[in-house]
């Protein structure tokens, strides 16, 4: 029976491939003139997840337990929403200032609450399928590939 680890550093190894993944990202699309894609944050979160899994077999040797796998996802998926809440907020503030509250909050207002907590629970519900299965299945195949590959 493996010993259970604090999943501490590897929440913080999440949070910073997100971070930049999703920074990059945002440069992206500012920078070509796109427009902005659900998938693309997908595919970067599913990065974010799949480095930290890849981490954390290589440190253990093991895919997360049952109740490491269950901290993962609950802290990755907190982690991922703060970021893209002090994201949100960071870039209003630099690029509007007190207007840019102003205007953000008219354009909330003009969504409406309905939408807003759907469209934020459709998000969620997506982030954490992904984080699931991350840290679950895809974990498992990981693993056996290291094992396979002869990298652990």
């Amino acid at each position: 029976m493996s010993k259970e680890l604090s999943v501490r550093p590897y929440i913080l190894k999440f949070s910073g491939v997100y971070l930049i993944g999703i920074i990059i990202l945002i440069t992206g699309f500012v920078v070509f003139d796109l427009s902005y894609s659900a998938y693309a944050s997908i595919i970067v979160l599913l990065g974010a997840v799949l480095y930290t899994t890849s981490e954390f077999i290589q440190d253990t040797g093991r895919t997360p337990v049952k109740n490491e796998k269950t901290k993962l996802i609950w802290l990755s998926f907190l982690m991922s929403w703060l970021m893209l809440l002090l994201l949100i907020v960071a870039g209003i503030l630099l690029l509007g200032g007190q207007q840019g509250i102003t205007d953000f909050g008219n354009v909330l207002s003009q969504i409406g609450a309905t939408k807003l907590i759907g469209g934020v629970s459709v998000v969620s519900l997506v982030y954490l399928t992904v984080m699931f299965l991350g840290y679950g299945k895809i974990a498992k195949m990981q693993y056996k590939i290291l094992r396979k590959n002869g990298m652990m």
